[in-house]
């Protein structure tokens, strides 16, 4: 029988709405899963499917961080298995990068495919080496790992490729590859992401596929598992399940469990339409007694997101969001107050059939109605506007900008 803990997306160093108490909880967050369901057991071994830094350019306390978890796991005699994701992949070709840098120092094991470009390239996988430290495969207790690299918009024509090479490969009991990428059906579009058909030639190559890049936990024909990320990485994803797989392997076969009891900030979420009010008194009154009908019922101060929403009957300026910022901490005890203003003004002209839609469904519908004016683009309209929309999103939670321009480049041509 064989133990191990599947984890993808840890993305340490992110230092998100520019809190450093946000910045430590990715890494109190990874601490935590190691330490109740990795180290009490003692797992055979920990994956890492991808993103364990949230840059490429990373701070020495986030080195650190990565560097005290990997420590504890060595003592216990845990390898790592790590492979590169969107975040903490090479740029430009470069020969290393961080994980490199700790595979290096014996921390974790990357895999990664070789890539051989005498006459036509292609993909050759190679057994771990311990004095190289270099490898694409290693075969511990039973289980063969198998790593990738992120392939962003190619990967769909890189998989049938790395099939063939797992498939040249001695026979092994059970085989789990680890990649970076997304399954259509599970999130919207989004770079590096395939359809589940498109996985079809690694089935029966791979009994176990360990997955990273979407945030939340899903799994496919008991084949395809991706754990999602241990911690939220907007405050869109706060109600998507996700945590660490626990993964045991017995007689050719395994079992799953979703483990998510482990340090996780809250985060609260909560509404309210504004039409009602006339005036910017009445209607921060009322925001007012939103706030202070929170329940305090968490072990950690939360992130706190209110969204005014609906028609105004004031002007925008007039209703004091610094000040609904500071109630929402001082009353709540947030560590971050987010004050979504996605409410109408009412001398704002917009079609009856809008009132009541998001902030971001108008976004997209104006765009949308700049786009028809154009004859290149009238006919996909509707798709380019969701695709402009979706680009803003990265930007506004601070994704690298190769990432966005990785979405763009695989966005289909509609």
């Amino acid at each position: 029988m064989t133990k191990f803990l599947h984890l993808a997306d840890l993305h340490l160093g992110y230092n998100q709405y520019n809190s450093k108490k946000r910045q430590k909880d990715f890494f109190y967050a990874f601490r935590d899963v190691i330490n109740r369901y990795a180290l009490p057991d003692k797992v055979d071994f920990v994956l890492v499917s991808g993103d364990f830094f949230d840059q490429r350019q990373i701070l020495p306390v986030t080195m650190n961080q990565g560097i005290s978890v990997l420590k504890k796991l060595e003592k216990a005699g845990i390898p790592v298995l790590a492979i590169e994701g969107n975040h903490d992949n090479r740029p430009f070709d470069d020969s290393a990068n961080w994980l490199s840098f700790l595979s290096g120092l014996g921390l974790l094991i990357l895999l990664e495919p070789v890539v051989m470009k005498k006459e036509k390239p292609r993909l050759r996988l190679e057994p771990w080496d311990a004095r190289s430290k270099k490898g694409s495969y290693i075969d511990l207790n039973g289980v063969r790992v198998i790593g990738s690299r992120w392939y962003g918009s190619s990967v769909a024509r890189v998989i049938p490729e790395l099939a063939d090479a797992i498939r040249e490969l001695p026979r092994a009991e059970f085989t789990a590859l680890m990649m970076h990428l997304g399954v259509g059906g599970f999130i919207n579009q989004f770079a590096g992401g395939v359809s589940y058909e498109q996985l079809a030639p690694l089935r029966g190559a791979v009994n176990y596929l360990a997955l990273g890049h979407f945030h939340k936990y899903f799994t496919i024909d008991d084949w395809v598992h991706n754990p999602g990320s241990p911690e939220s990485c907007s405050v869109s994803e706060v109600e998507e399940k996700r945590g660490a797989l626990l993964v045991t392997v017995e007689n050719g076969s395994c079992r799953t469990e979703l483990m998510q009891d482990y340090y996780r900030r809250p985060f609260v979420r909560r509404q309210i339409d504004l039409t009602a009010f006339p005036s910017a008194e009445e209607a921060e009154y009322a925001v007012n007694e939103k706030i202070d009908r929170i329940k305090k019922d968490w072990s950690l101060p939360p992130v706190v997101e209110l969204s005014l929403q609906g028609r105004l009957g004031f002007k925008r300026h007039e209703l004091n969001i610094k000040r609904i910022e500071k109630r929402v901490k001082d009353r709540v005890g947030a560590i971050v107050a987010l004050i979504k203003f996605t409410a109408v003004p009412t001398d704002l002209p917009i079609a009856a059939h809008h009132v009541g839609s998001s902030r971001k469904q108008l976004e997209q519908q104006v765009i949308h109605d700049l786009l028809a004016q154009h004859s290149g683009y009238k006919s996909d309209a509707e798709q380019w506007a969701q695709v402009v929309s979706e680009m803003k999103s990265m930007a506004i939670n601070a994704r690298v900008p190769e990432e966005i321009l990785n979405y763009l480049m695989g966005t289909e041509r509609f």
